[in-house]
């Protein structure tokens, strides 16, 4: 599973370095890569994601938002539930 978060006040590869130290210490996390310039930080292997917003927290960053693989298809079912609305 991939789980991709929203840390917009990276901005240097030391940033980087702290949130990926934190992020691996999750438990199941197998891989872990964030990237200041995206302001995005992915993570493989773990589905905990609170437990991962919560260590990116911890370690002094703000996360704002996550996805998972697969969420752009819950996002069409819920456009289509829209549409039936």
């Amino acid at each position: 599973m991939s789980i991709t978060v929203t840390v917009s006040d990276m901005s240097c590869d030391g940033c980087e370095e702290i949130v990926e130290n934190a992020v691996s210490e999750v438990n199941g996390v197998e891989s872990v890569e964030a990237d200041s310039d995206a302001e995005t930080v992915t993570v493989e292997g773990s589905d905990d994601v609170e437990a991962i917003m919560e260590a990116i927290d911890f370690a002094g960053y703000s996360p704002s938002r996550e996805s998972t693989e697969g969420d752009e298809e819950d996002a069409d079912t819920t456009g289509a539930d829209e549409d039936e609305a």
